[in-house]
Order: structure tokens, then sequence, then C-alpha cells
């Protein structure tokens, strides 16, 4: 991670932090330490810039932020925001397999904050997520989510109130619903299979619905296609002479009476002419479609006799190609390929008959295979053109009917003919508004297969599965922070702790039950709570691959050991060697997960230790700050 920052003029400042190491930066106060974290956050996709009023502001223009991505590195910069305003959507990014910090000149506004937050979620390798409040709202987990794990400011490090970066704000409801998901607690299968359960739902609710009409029409219109069937008898129209009792088999004759041609009258044009032509364009129609739907299952009927004999010939091929173990020595004559000796029975096929029948069911397999993509590209055309046919049917029996509703002449007809024509077109008219709900026989199996599949998913789903994980997750988090506990100096020591997630806090077991840590006192305490739990989590974050940053910022750990001038050696000592120990655990967290993470430390803090001065990157005093001196005077 590398900052950088520019002025008004073009010049850069820059702090470069070591990948996979304890980076600490010292100095006086005043000099810009505390800064850096709101740097860091706004450069991330802070809505608000929450960069501390001074220096920073007066005299930077635009601020960056240089981040190693798992494949390549980013570069994101954000102007600093005027005018009392909050924040600015002037954002510059880049995104290369390695990159050199851009000029000045070169910085403009190329996205807006949700650009940038889009984008930022992509590269951390957050997915596609949807998270579910107890109220109802879904919203997909992002970058900034992420983020509540990344920083501790100096304000957060020793309350007893709350854990994690921004928990005393209305994140705090973000965060308890986010967290399962960057702890994994939601695995990968466990996430599809909830998403199939939805989709499944989904599709049964449109199921019944469905079933639900198909009954109504059923039953309430089975004497109405029953009054279709006798009139069509008592004019003329079917030879056939009984009535089904059931609404599915009469809806069959209905759809054989339709298709029965008609005998018409030479002068019906000459009462309706515009009626006649839609009679002739349904009936044109009518016939295109039989045949479409006739050529669709005769090539459907093709396409599963082909994959049968493609499966039985591979099957024979299989057999076949076994004699390739043998070689043909014996020219004309018949003999055993295994044994060698002569077969008389010239009903057996000789080796040569086998070898070139194993050609043949290539060469037949070959031809099925190549012609499987053309016969799926004429199938797919046939159902368009289908689709096309019954769209216009459709078209033309809402003309028919507009016709039949205006005009009083159609349904006053004598003539027999007229009378079988507008029969056929109330036939027609009902068969045709039915055709989904019909078309459908196997409704009740598809509902009864969605049904079996439903239970098995929310078996698969079941909360308990998920608490399960959650716990395993837990006491691997629970065990990092009682092992590392030992490194501190805490209040009582003697006491197991765990990470309560739907809290958010930390509970410390005393024989009489466990107490969160915000009935403990010391902010010493604190603060050692507060780098215990971050370290247990961000290890896990890391070794199961989580969607989080890797870092962590901590802003003057040795705040909460103040000494008074008149303290005795003895306890000036042992709070020097307090703070110590926790530089030598974040050393520590660094050295076993290396090198996967960095952590950045502001601190007054200035130890003649060896171990710690090794770890200083910087040391800021009057002359030497985060914004330079020679940038805030004036020309």
């Amino acid at each position: 991670m590398e900052i950088v920052l520019y002025n008004h003029k073009g010049d850069q400042n820059s702090i470069k932090f070591k990948l996979g190491d304890l980076n600490i930066i010292t100095g006086l106060g005043g000099t810009g330490k505390t800064a850096l974290i709101g740097i860091t956050e706004y450069c991330l996709g802070s809505g608000d810039c929450r960069i501390p009023e001074g220096p920073t502001i007066d005299n930077v223009d635009w601020v960056g932020l240089k981040l190693q991505l798992k494949n390549g590195q980013a570069f994101v910069a954000r102007k600093i925001p005027t005018d009392d305003k909050k924040s600015s959507e002037e954002i510059f990014y880049k995104v290369q397999s390695e990159l050199e910090i851009p000029p000045y000149s070169e910085l403009e506004k190329i996205g807006n904050l949700d650009v940038l937050t889009a984008l930022l979620t992509q590269l951390c390798g957050i997915d596609n997520n949807i998270q579910e409040s107890n109220s109802g709202k879904k919203f997909p987990a992002n970058i900034r989510h992420s983020l509540y794990y990344n920083f501790q400011e100096e304000s957060e490090l020793t309350t007893n109130k709350f854990l994690f970066h921004k928990q005393d704000t209305f994140a705090v409801n973000d965060m308890k619903l986010t967290l399962p998901y960057f702890l994994d607690a939601y695995s990968d299968d466990l996430i599809k299979k909830i998403k199939e359960l939805k989709k499944q739902k989904k599709r049964l609710k449109l199921l019944l619905r469905k079933q639900s009409e198909f009954e109504a029409v059923r039953g309430a219109d089975l004497s109405l296609a029953k009054n279709l069937i006798l009139e069509a008898q008592n004019i003329g129209l079917t030879s056939i002479s009984f009535v089904p009792d059931t609404w599915e088999n009469c809806v069959k004759m209905l759809n054989k009476i339709r298709d029965m041609p008609i005998e018409y009258h030479e002068d019906f044009n000459e009462h309706n002419e515009v009626f006649d032509k839609l009679i002739e364009e349904n009936n044109d129609l009518r016939n295109e479609l039989n045949r479409t739907r006739r050529e669709i299952k005769s090539i459907e009927e093709l396409n599963t006799y082909q994959s049968g004999f493609s499966n039985e010939a591979n099957s024979q091929l299989l057999k076949i190609k076994s004699i390739e173990l043998f070689e043909d020595n014996h020219n004309n004559i018949n003999y055993c390929p295994i044994c060698e000796s002569k077969i008389n029975d010239k009903k057996i096929p000789s080796l040569e008959q086998l070898k070139k029948s194993s050609k043949q069911l290539e060469s037949q397999i070959r031809d099925v295979e190549e012609n499987s993509p053309q016969m799926q590209k004429v199938l797919e055309d046939l159902k368009n053109k289908k689709y096309n046919l019954e769209l216009k049917l459709k078209e033309n029996r809402m003309s028919r009917k507009k016709i039949q509703d205006s005009n009083l002449r159609l349904k006053r007809l004598k003539e027999n003919s007229e009378k079988k024509i507008y029969l056929r077109g109330q036939i027609d008219l009902y068969v045709d508004s039915i055709s989904d709900l019909v078309e459908d026989v196997d409704l009740q199996l598809e509902i009864d297969e969605i049904n079996d599949r439903i239970s098995h998913l929310k078996e698969e789903t079941d909360p308990k599965k998920y608490n399960e994980r959650m716990q395993k997750i837990l006491e691997e988090i629970n065990k990092s922070i009682n092992n590392w506990a030992k490194f501190l100096n805490l209040q009582h020591p003697e006491c197991p702790l765990s990470f309560d997630y739907k809290k958010l806090t930390l509970l410390v077991h005393f024989e009489k039950g466990p107490r969160p840590m915000s009935k403990i006192g010391s902010s010493a305490t604190h603060r050692g709570y507060h780098i215990l739990t971050h370290l247990a989590l961000h290890k896990w974050f890391v070794e199961n691959n989580r969607p989080v940053p890797r870092f962590l910022y901590i802003d003057q750990p040795s705040q909460s050991n103040f000494i008074p001038e008149n303290a005795s050696k003895e306890k000036k000592e042992r709070e020097h060697e307090d703070v110590l120990d926790i530089y030598k655990l974040l050393y520590k967290f660094i050295k076993e997960i290396r090198p996967d993470f960095q952590i950045i430390v502001t601190d007054h803090a200035d130890f003649e230790d060896k171990f710690f001065q090794e770890r200083i990157i910087d040391r800021w005093d009057s002359e030497k700050k985060l914004v330079p001196e020679e940038w805030t005077k004036s020309d």
C-alpha cells in the first residue's frame, strides 16, 4: 500500500508501506499521523471525507492510494472536497498488472462514487451476494461493509462499548447482517441451494396459480363445452353422435371438430367479404400451424432416435474396436484371432469384415453427430415459426371476434353453412382461449416434482446447518483469541474469552457466567480485547480466502498506558513492557500469515528496543510531516 498526496501545484508526497510486515510511523502530535486512516477510507469509497481539518484539507488537492491486488495493482485518487461539501465525486482510478504513481497532470474525473464502489467490490473479490434484513430489506454486501474490520482509531481502540470501526453509528445493523457472509458462514454451496430454493418456490407459485386457473376453467366451462358439441351435432358440423362426460375429452372432441372442413355457400362473400377473408386466412394459418407442429414432432422424435442410435452404436463400436488388439496375418482365410485356429463356419464374420463394420459405424456416428447442430437449428426455426403462426392466429381470432360482436347479421345467419362457420368460430375462440391450460397435461406431475425438490432443499438449507458452521468458525476464532491473550497483560487472565458475533462484543467467561467487555474495567485491557478480536478475525479471513482487504490500521495503541511523571521506575517499566507486548504480538501475527497481510500503526511512542526500531518506516517531527512544511508556506 502507498498513500500519495498532491498539492495544488502538482507536487507529490508519498508514504510507502511494506507488504507482509508491521509498519510503524512514530512522531509528535499534529504531524498528520491520524489523517492516514481518513485518507485511506476516503480513497476506498467513503461517502464522507473524514480527513481532519488542518494542513491536509487546506494544502492538498488530491489524495491517492496504490493497492496491491492478487493479480495486479490499482491506483485510486479522489479530490479533496471544497465549499464545506462532505465529499467529492471527482474520482480517478487505474488498474494494471504493474503501475507507476500517475503525475498530477493525469488526474481527472473518470468515475463517480457508485462506479468506484462497484470497482473496489469486484477487485476485493466480493461476489454477487444478497443480504436480507429482518424487515425484508435486501442489499448486496460491498467493499464498504468489509472495511469495518480494517481500522481502529484512537477513540475506538480503548472503548469498552464496541469493538469495530463505526460500530457506534447506524452501520452496526449492516455489520451484523454482512459479517456472516465475510466469515463464510454461508458456504458457496449453501448460497447456491438457498437461491435454488427461492427459484423453485417462485416456480411452484406460478404453477399453482396456473393449476387454479385450469381447475376454474374445467369446472365452469364443462357445460359450455358440451353445448358447443351438441350444437355442432345439430347443424351437422360433426358426425360424432355422443357427448363426452369429462371436460378434457370435450376439449379433445372440439379440437377434432374445429379441424373438419366446411363447405361454404358461394354467396357468403356478398354478406361479409371481410369475415370470409378472415375465415380463409384462419384456415390457411391453421393448416400451416398443423404442418409445423407435425414437423416439430417429427424432428424431436428423430433427435430421440438419433440419440438412442448414437448410444447403441458407440456401445457396439467399443466391442468391435477390441479386434484392433489382434493382427490380421491370414489374408483371406478365416482364423480365430485368439488361438489362431482355422474357423470353418463361414457364418462367423472375418476379422476384416469386423474392421469394415467398425469403420461403417464410425462413419454413421460421425454423420449423426455432425447433423445434430443442424437439426437443432432447424428445430429452433420451426418453433419460432410456430410461435409467429400462433400469434397471427390470435390476431385473426380477435379480428373475427370484433366482427362477430358488432355484426348482428352474422348472429342471425340461417343458412346452414353460415351457421357452421359461425359455430366453428365460437369453437376456435373457446379452444384457443384455454390452449395454454390444456397443453400442459403434466402440470400436476411437475408440481409434485417441485414440491419434492423444495422439501429436499429445505432440509439442506436448514438453519441448523448454518448454526453448526458458524459455531465451528467461532471456535477457531476464539481459539486464536485465547492463544494470543497469553502474550498480553490483561485483567482476568484466567477467564476464557469468546467473540459474540450477534452482539458484536467480546465475552469474558467467569465462573458465575459470561460478561460482556462493557462490564470490564481498564482501557489497556479494552485495547487488548480490540486487537485480539481483529487479529483473530483477519487470521480467519486470510486462511479462508475471504474478501476482506489484507490490512489493519491501528492509531495510538500506547495512549491507554499513560504514565504519570511521578510514577515509580517499576511501574514505568511494566507499562513500557505492556505496550511493547502489543507490538510483539502484532509482529508475531504478521510472521504467521505473511506475505498476505500488513499492519500499519501510528503512535507517539518511540521505544529504543531494537525490535521496535526495526519496524519503524518513518519518524515525523516538527520538520517532517505528512504534509511537507513547504506546502503550507504561502507564496
